[in-house]
């Protein structure tokens, strides 16, 4: 190469480096573009902490609602075989995301369901009251105050913040911000206190009246936190985790009272969602993967409940009367199914194969209400259905049509025509 081709190349890379046509400081920052976009799912890897100062001024709580007297039509294990479906809940605007939350409140004439929205529904007859723009995604957990004025809803826009909504008026009254993704959420036997346990372990504890933060239990289920529940009775708090262990805590002092410790646990057991019987006696505890439910006795393992060949077991649920367990698997060699378990007999009762999903019993323990899917016009949608023994006393033999009442009573006519199928199947007799 000639010198003179040296020279000129030199000058040609000095005068791209010296370009002034546009100065540097003017010209915007670009940010790479990531080879890998991150899904709205997932949980960051560095969250905030709970902020101690909540959105949202003091609420009140009343006295816990009174139980209404067990159905003399309640499902038990002697009848569970004869209950069918006798109600069936829509949207107005239906949804395909699958149910993540439901709850009756304790007099049982309200029924709150979550998905991509909290649906209120006048119970026993299936009337949507109103629906409540949560915006969360995925994992829902939600819980009823005792006094039936609030809502309790975990992981607003996929973070792990904690929201309290009026059922009634259908306000959002408190917001708790920050904190690691929710897995269940929980009020005390008074309605004076409210926790969450998430997915780092913790478990963070509110008061209800105020939004005081009042305790933050580290490693509250061991390594992670899988399901949290109140004592039905005392302020103490059964925590699971990724190991074989539940923790009670001390809600006020923020102490771990005792552990309860499953022997001989099944390889890489993970205890999942929990629940108290009712009268607080006995405690359930899924196992993750395992097809198993653990079984406590006060501070005793006293055996678990085993379903071959099923799926994981990812929610549990008492009937009032404690003498049933549903269970909600999926995975399994049938999808999605419902086993109810007569406790007692340590027997299945019944197995739900054409629904999955949620599952709760109503306070009175006439209605089972389970996640079902419709399939019509290539599209999926969820709907809730309410199973109950036939002679429950609801419309015969027509289409009962409910008039869709949303909070501010303007709702487009159109929607008063959806309607849900009363399938009411008396004895011998059918639609």
């Amino acid at each position: 190469m000639t010198l003179a081709v040296i020279v000129v190349c030199i000058c040609a890379i000095i005068a791209c480096t010296l370009d002034t046509s546009k100065p540097p400081s003017l010209l915007p920052s670009v940010t790479p573009r990531p080879t890998r976009l991150p899904s709205i799912q997932s949980t960051p890897t560095a969250l905030p902490p709970v902020n101690p100062t909540p959105i949202g001024g003091p609420i009140s709580v009343a006295s816990p609602l009174p139980t209404p007297a067990l159905s003399t039509l309640a499902i038990s294990p002697s009848n569970v075989d004869r209950i069918t479906e006798t109600l069936r809940l829509s949207e107005p605007e239906p949804s395909n995301l699958g149910v993540s939350g439901l709850a009756f409140t304790r007099d049982g004439q309200w029924l709150v369901s979550a998905w991509d929205r909290l649906s209120i529904w006048q119970m026993p007859t299936g009337e949507h009251i109103r629906s409540l723009p949560i915006h969360s995604g995925g994992w829902t957990p939600i819980a009823l105050s005792p006094d039936g004025q609030w809502v309790a809803v975990g992981n607003y826009e996929q973070l792990g913040w904690v929201e309290l909504w009026n059922l009634k008026t259908g306000q959002r009254v408190r917001q708790h911000q920050g904190g690691d993704q929710v897995v269940a959420v929980g009020f005390n036997a008074a309605g004076t206190l409210l926790a969450a346990g998430r997915t780092d372990g913790s478990v963070t504890v509110w008061q209800v009246t105020t939004g005081d933060l009042l305790a933050k239990l580290p490693n509250a289920g061991g390594s992670g936190c899988h399901g949290m529940a109140f004592h039905p009775e005392r302020d103490e708090i059964a925590a699971a985790g990724r190991n074989n262990t539940i923790r009670i805590w001390d809600a006020a002092s923020g102490q771990v009272t005792r552990e309860l410790v499953m022997p001989n646990p099944p390889a890489s057991c993970e205890l999942s969602y929990v629940a108290y019987r009712p009268d607080g006696k006995l405690l359930a505890a899924a196992m993750f993967g395992k097809q198993r439910i653990a079984l406590w006795e006060g501070d005793a393992f006293v055996g678990d409940l085993t379903h071959p060949n099923s799926g994981t077991i990812w929610k549990i649920a008492w009937s009032p009367d404690g003498q049933l367990l549903a269970a909600s698997e999926n995975g399994g060699p049938k999808g999605r199914q419902i086993v109810l378990w007569d406790v007692q007999n340590r027997r299945v009762a019944r197995v739900l194969d054409e629904w999955g999903g949620e599952a709760t019993f109503s306070a009175d323990g006439a209605m089972l209400v389970v996640e079902g899917i419709d399939s019509s016009n290539n599209k999926l949608t969820v709907t809730l259905r309410v199973l109950a023994y036939p002679t429950l006393s609801l419309p015969v033999g027509k289409v009962h049509r409910l008039r869709t009442r949303l909070a501010d009573e303007k709702c487009h006519p159109s929607h008063w025509g959806k309607a849900v199928n009363v399938a009411k199947l008396g004895l011998g007799s059918s639609l």
